[in-house]
């Protein structure tokens, strides 16, 4: 039976490529398109994203996956293909070394299994169990208020159980389970994923928060010093390239010879990296899995929540805006209950629940000129590196391009 799929850019919209692909996968199917495998229909279930989603169902005649004795329990599975501009193979890896290590350890927090995988070939994948269930965002406002409870509850004790997982720095994870390159959104912004590799920065592990924080800032000089005018052209109205470039290398220099910058090193947990209504499947009022860990990483413990708690719905009008912020605050609430009734110490119960790290929040998004001058048209001033770079770029901007010594102070 032919696969129903729509036209698409996509390598996988091909049937022949896909019935190729899932001959790769199975053992004992011929590669050539005529084994043991039919596929029923291959679906596109979300797409033009960080991925393209297919919902395959397929019959073999061999359900034993190659380099594996587990079989298919079913006669359908998810397959995930990144977009073009994906961290490879650093993102796959890390999306399922995430789900392997969690599926292995920590039984409590429901994730889908890993079937197969590839990240270097023309056709990156993962595949994955198929979880019968909706996204939460979808059912969320047909709950009574009571089972609103329940799953906020459910939801909390999720995010405490992420943040008793615990490793000695930051980073991404390896198939082997140890700390590898993070894996950020932010590093797909504007062409940033064509310089992600260790030959233009460091992409990690990072055994500080400092280290971590000084690397955003090598990763902005390098991506300003590198990218198009395609990508960067209409960005600075209110400064020039160059100048920019500059303060970026001030305040590298600053993070890196100054000892008072309000950096306090935390405990590095777990951190999701995209935890909303729409990663979180339910069936029956119960949670069945946690999707999308693709942004997976160990970061300090303030950035679980960050200050932003989790949205349970799309905040797509007024009404959901309102219910979003008030089951945010709710759950947020919950994990502090959660995290004191398991013995955590109040500093580290502090950490969870407060609004995070403002100058480790600042430099993990996209620096751009137009937020430095904003700040500085609003007044704004802090303590730490934001005040020392807003003071820099009103009183010292124009003397120091090109100036190396007196950048560093």
């Amino acid at each position: 039976m032919e696969a129903s799929t729509p036209s698409t850019p996509k390598l996988f919209a091909d049937t022949r490529t896909l019935q190729h692909l899932l001959a790769s996968v199975i053992e004992g199917a011929n590669t050539g398109g005529e084994g043991p495998i039919e596929i029923e229909e291959a679906r596109l279930l979300a797409g033009g994203g960080y991925n393209w989603v297919w919902l395959v169902s397929c019959v073999t005649k061999n359900p034993f996956l190659s380099n594996s004795t587990e079989a298919l329990p079913s006669s359908k599975f998810v397959l995930r293909e990144p977009s073009e501009d994906a961290l490879l193979p650093h993102q796959i890896e890390n999306e399922v070394a995430f789900l392997t290590y969690i599926g292995k350890n920590h039984s409590s927090i429901p994730v889908p299994r890993i079937y197969a995988y590839e990240t270097r070939s023309d056709t990156p994948f993962i595949a994955m169990e198929y979880i019968e269930g909706t996204s939460l965002s979808e059912v969320w406002m047909n709950y009574t208020e009571s089972e609103k409870v329940e799953m906020a509850k459910d939801i909390a004790a999720i995010i405490v159980d992420l943040a008793e997982i615990t490793f000695n720095g930051i980073g991404g994870l390896t198939l082997s389970h140890t700390l590898g390159p993070t894996v950020e959104g932010i590093k797909l912004f504007r062409g940033r994923d064509r310089f992600h590799s260790a030959e233009c920065y460091d992409i990690g592990p990072y055994a500080s928060t400092r280290a971590y924080i000084f690397a955003y800032y090598e990763k902005e000089i390098y991506y300003y010093s590198h990218a198009s005018e395609d990508e960067v052209g209409g960005l600075f109205e209110s400064t020039t390239k160059e100048a920019f470039i500059a303060s970026l290398k001030f305040m590298r220099n600053v993070l890196t010879k100054s000892a008072s910058t309000g950096l306090p090193e935390e405990p590095f947990v777990l951190n999701h990296g995209d935890c909303h209504g729409r990663n979180i499947m339910v069936r029956d009022q119960e949670i069945v899995a946690v999707l999308d860990w693709k942004f997976a990483g160990s970061y300090p413990l303030s950035e679980v929540l960050a200050g932003t708690g989790v949205d349970v719905v799309e905040m797509v009008d007024d009404e959901m805006v309102d219910e979003a912020w008030k089951w945010s605050d709710r759950i947020v609430a919950l994990a502090e209950e959660q995290a004191r009734a398991r013995g955590w110490e109040e500093e580290k119960v502090g950490l969870l629940v407060g609004q995070g790290n403002r100058e480790l929040q600042a430099a993990r998004k996209e620096m751009l000129p137009e937020e430095y001058s904003e700040e500085r048209s609003e007044g704004a001033s802090d303590s730490g590196l934001e005040a020392v770079l807003i003071d820099y770029l009103d009183h010292g901007q124009a003397n120091v391009v090109g100036d190396e010594e007196k950048m560093a102070w």
